[in-house]
Parts: structure tokens; C-alpha cells; sequence
């Protein structure tokens, strides 16, 4: 005889959003058939205590049908802890992947938003029928006060403070490896100091031009011959020599006592 075996029929229902832990009860329908789980179960029913994705097979006889059902659950958004940043840097923020839409405080209604500003941020994430929300609280920290002129010069034998400005509670640290706010440079060269004010930090940088002195020989003497040539040595400045000329050198021709002043950026 030829049996005529009623196939079995597997209906799991449709996808399934929890607003709290699952627990969703599931059952393959057609009685007295074998049932595998993708839980590993083998009876008719489970109880679903977690979101993922659930499948059963049924087989009835050479008979068989299968249906796959997904269980989500709403996820809180976890922005963070409040935070600070320092002028100028960005925060991106990220809701959970997965929601059916979003919204944030700014009118956003991406996953994640970029910020760079103080203020209050929140997103509200819809999972279906349910709403989840987070808030974070940013706060922008103004950049220390660094104000190095670019240039500087030094008279020969003199000194020069320099100072960036002052800074309430901020740390300094200056190439010279000294931490106060001003230092004091004796010498031509490039100086920069880095101002931290809580964790944010400004670095501004000085060059200092210095003028050598002028190394003559107090007394010369001259035996037979026409002249003598008299150099200040410093190029591109401003001169007086005692004979009145205003170049860099002069030809000396007899005895005496020479001198020159010589203007380098206001330094005589």
C-alpha cells in the first residue's frame, strides 16, 4: 500500500523585538514529529531567553519543513562617561548598531555624530516598539594664553626675558629644560616653551638673533706702509667711524686713535 504522509508545517511567527530580556516562548506546531533546534533542543517548544537568531527543523516521516525566526533586544545607548576636551578636538559619539532609527539632541538622526562643542548631548534609539536614551555631558577647555613674539634681538653682554603670559594654575617647560613661567637668555638662538592648562597644551617657539662683538687689537703698528684697512665686521648695518666715514671699512693711512659705533638693531 501507498501511505499518504501530511507534511509537516513550521511557523515560528514574525521577528520578534523585546524591550527587556527575552523570553519568548517557541513552538514548531505539528505534533508528533522530531524537532532539532538550533538551541540543540528536540521537543516541540523552547523558551527563547536570549536575542539572536532561531531556527527548528521538523521532520515528519520523509516529511520535512523548517522556519527561522530572529529575537532582537533593545540596547541601551552607552555614551560615556561626561568628558572635557580641549579646544579644537572633536568627540564622536555612537549609539548601538541595529536600531530602527535615532535620534540625537542636534537634530542628527545618524548612528554616530561628531561634536566639538559644550553642551548636553543625548540620542534616543527606537527598537521597534521600544525606546532606549542616553545623555553625556561636554565640556570644551579653553587653550592656555602663549604669546612669544616671533623674532627677538640681543645686544652683545645684555639678556632678554622671555615671557609667554600667565596662566592660571598651568605647567611650563621650556627647551632650556626650566618649568617657570619666564626665563632669562643671555645668547642668540631658537627658544620654545609648551603651556599645558589641565590636559591641553599650546607650544610656541622664539628665535633670538644676537650681535657679535667687535675683537680689534687695542694698538697696531704700522712700519712703511700706505695704509691700513679698518673693518668693523658686522655686514648689512648701520656705521660711524670717528673719521666720519659710514661704511663697514675704512683705509687708515697715518697714526692715531680710530673708532667706530656701529647700530645693529638698536643694539650700539
Amino acid at each position: 500500500p501507498v501511505v499518504i504522509l501530511p507534511p509537516p508545517s513550521v511557523n515560528l511567527g514574525n521577528d520578534v523585538v523585546s524591550c527587556q530580556t527575552p523570553n519568548v516562548h517557541l513552538d514548531a506546531g505539528t505534533s508528533g514529529s522530531i524537532y532539532n533546534w538550533s538551541t540543540g533542543a528536540t521537543t516541540q517548544t523552547i523558551v527563547a531567553t536570549a536575542a539572536g537568531t532561531y531556527w527548528v527543523k521538523v521532520g515528519n516521516g520523509i516529511c520535512t519543513d523548517s522556519d527561522t525566526i530572529n529575537i532582537f533586544q533593545s540596547v541601551k545607548p552607552q555614551l560615556g562617561n561626561d568628558t572635557s576636551l580641549c579646544a579644537g578636538q572633536h568627540k564622536t559619539l555612537s549609539a548601538p548598531l541595529g536600531g530602527t532609527s535615532y535620534q540625537w539632541s542636534t537634530g542628527a538622526t545618524s548612528q554616530t555624530i561628531s561634536v566639538s562643542t559644550t553642551g548636553q548631548y543625548w540620542v534616543s534609539v527606537n527598537w521597534g516598539a521600544c525606546q532606549t536614551k542616553d545623555t553625556i555631558n561636554i565640556a570644551i577647555i579653553p587653550p592656555p594664553n602663549v604669546n612669544l613674539p616671533a623674532t627677538a634681538h640681543i645686544c652683545p653682554h645684555d639678556s632678554i626675558k622671555l615671557d609667554p603670559g600667565n596662566n592660571t594654575d598651568a605647567a611650563y617647560l621650556w627647551s632650556t629644560g626650566a618649568g617657570t613661567q619666564t626665563i632669562t637668555v643671555f645668547s642668540g638662538g631658537t627658544y620654545s616653551v609648551t603651556v599645558t592648562n589641565q590636559q591641553c597644551s599650546i607650544r610656541d617657539t622664539i628665535v633670538v638673533t644676537g650681535t657679535p662683538p667687535i675683537a680689534w687689537e687695542n694698538k697696531i703698528e704700522l712700519c712703511d706702509i700706505e695704509k691700513y684697512r679698518l673693518d668693523a665686521g658686522i655686514a648689512g648695518v648701520r656705521y660711524l667711524w670717528s673719521t666720519g666715514d659710514t661704511t663697514q671699512m675704512i683705509d687708515i693711512t697715518g697714526s692715531g686713535t680710530f673708532w667706530v659705533m656701529i647700530n645693529n638693531n638698536g643694539c650700539i
